[in-house]
């Protein structure tokens, strides 16, 4: 995903996405801050976006390596969700980092969009403004090719 219009393909779905922000510290490797955007579109008819977006909903609940995990459905008749936790990292020299983790997973004309911004020290301070950014997203009426 890190080439600009490659298309992968998982659980059904073509997807494409991109890194927007990375800002590392220089004095701490595996902590800054990163915002992430994915988007599937299902490879054939019918998709059931509903069992969809539970069943990746529950891979976060089964993953026993999230601290704080909170996950809420999206309100005004957005099918889908906010997740939220916390996560442990070690650096290069054993330095442990909390990191936050926001992600949304959602559909969106019928696409399924995974927003994701995780950060450490960066997360209060950035949270409105990749909410802000995320939230006027706009999608092209096709797949990269």
């Amino acid at each position: 995903m890190e080439e600009k219009k490659s298309v992968g393909e998982r659980d059904g779905l073509y997807l494409t996405g991109a890194t927007f922000v990375r800002e590392n510290p220089a004095d701490k490797s595996v902590c800054g801050a990163s915002m992430q955007l994915t988007v599937g579109i299902p490879k054939e008819e019918p998709f059931d976006v509903d069992e969809y977006l539970s069943s990746r909903a529950e891979e976060y609940r089964s993953n026993d390596q999230l601290d704080e995990l909170s996950i809420e459905e999206l309100a005004n008749g957005i099918r889908g969700y906010t997740i939220t936790y916390k996560r442990r990292s070690v650096d290069p020299k054993g330095e442990v980092h909390l990191s936050t983790n926001e992600h949304t997973l959602f559909e969106k004309e019928g696409r399924i969009i995974l927003t994701s911004f995780t950060s450490c020290e960066f997360f209060e301070r950035y949270k409105e403004v990749v909410r802000e950014a995320f939230e006027s997203l706009t999608l092209k009426d096709a797949m990269p090719g």
